[in-house]
């Protein structure tokens, strides 16, 4: 393997058909990033920091409130969508889905990771077919106890 990737590419094709000779373009998927805390948090922030030398990364995430930005956090791009805040713990953003159908484009692999139910939305609405996904779910589904 090569110093300009992150794994082996072989027998790897990439969007146009071709194979993959370069670097890979990697654009993970989460509600939220640093310095957002939490543990889906930390987990794209350790993967997108640990891969950065290796991979051209790129975070796509929402703001908890409030005007898009992009961003340079610790040698990554971090692209924040414009949010009018948090419902049933989903941001509600208009301008997220858009985001993601123009910077999907531009990369080779979209991390998704779950649950992130406007990314799925957006996905399914706007988002390339010819792309590797990869999804992590981060937790299941546990019936809240009643107080």
């Amino acid at each position: 393997m090569g110093p300009n990737c992150c794994i082996n590419v072989a027998g790897i094709a990439n969007s146009n058909g071709g194979m993959l000779t370069s670097r890979f373009k990697v654009l993970q998927i989460s509600k939220f990033y640093w310095p957002h805390i939490g543990g889906i948090e930390k987990v794209v922030q350790d993967i997108a920091e640990g891969l950065n030398d290796k991979c051209d990364m790129e975070v796509l995430t929402c703001q908890l409130k409030g005007k898009g930005s992009k961003q340079l956090i610790n040698g990554v791009k971090v692209t924040k969508a414009s949010s009018l805040g948090i419902c049933l713990s989903v941001p509600i953003s208009f301008t997220f889905p858009f985001l993601l159908a123009k910077k999907s484009r531009r990369v080779d692999i979209l991390h998704f990771h779950m649950p992130f139910p406007l990314a799925d939305l957006s996905y399914l609405m706007f988002g390339p077919r010819n792309k590797k996904i990869v999804v992590t779910y981060h937790s299941d589904i546990v019936k809240q106890k009643k107080t």
